[in-house]
């Protein structure tokens, strides 16, 4: 139950560009230039990033929900999805009162 709240504020936050940022002065690796669309076989570019975060949340991915130190009471998404042969991308996205601070998006470090 609480996995879908946070699905369905992720997807709200993420589709809005007024609503998703990379936070600057935050620990982040949020790298899509360096990372293949799987889709389209070219880098990701910022905006395609968030459109890919979002349809895999639509697609129901398997999604871990984490609670954050920083800030209070936020809450964060992961997901690792298949990317580029058999890369797969790790994703985490980080919600607080209905913003949506990216902060990974590259490989899997755990090949």
């Amino acid at each position: 139950m609480f996995e879908d709240a946070i699905r369905k504020a992720l997807i709200k936050a993420c589709s809005d560009r007024k609503t998703r940022f990379v936070p600057r002065g935050w620990p982040h690796r949020w790298y899509p230039r360096e990372v293949i669309d799987p889709d389209t076989a070219e880098p990701f570019t910022e905006i395609a990033a968030w459109d890919f975060v979002v349809s895999r949340l639509e697609q129901d991915f398997p999604l871990k929900v984490l609670a954050m130190e920083k800030p209070a009471g936020s809450w964060a998404g992961v997901m690792l999805v298949p990317g580029e042969g058999k890369r797969r991308i790790y994703i985490k996205v980080q919600v607080f009162k209905g913003a949506a601070m990216g902060r990974s998006f590259h490989y899997s470090d755990f090949e």
